[in-house]
């Protein structure tokens, strides 16, 4: 089973990526954590997405998840954190 992290809540996106991954388990992959812009982004967007894990830091989620999805609004913050998790050697998916 392929772990993916989320970074980003504050849209749709993430919540209903975690719904149709671990609710609906259409792909052999499951949204197990989840990075928020803040803790309540990120709280209801696990509880909707049935997402496990929220992390305070994103970068902690080298380790612990097989592949992210950069899912921010702003596009202005993904190339910080797609080249973060690209060296740590992670498949980084950019939700745009």
């Amino acid at each position: 089973m392929i772990k993916l992290g989320i970074i980003g809540a504050e849209n749709s996106h993430s919540h209903n990526i975690g719904r149709i991954l671990n609710n609906d388990k259409a792909l052999p992959m499951r949204a197990t954590h989840l990075w928020g812009e803040t803790p309540e982004f990120a709280a209801a967007s696990a509880k909707l997405g049935n997402i496990p894990e929220i992390v305070d830091d994103w970068k902690s989620m080298v380790g612990k998840v097989d592949a992210i999805m950069i899912d921010h609004r702003d596009g202005a913050h993904h190339y910080e954190v797609a080249r973060h998790f690209i060296q740590a050697g992670l498949p980084v998916f950019v939700d745009k």
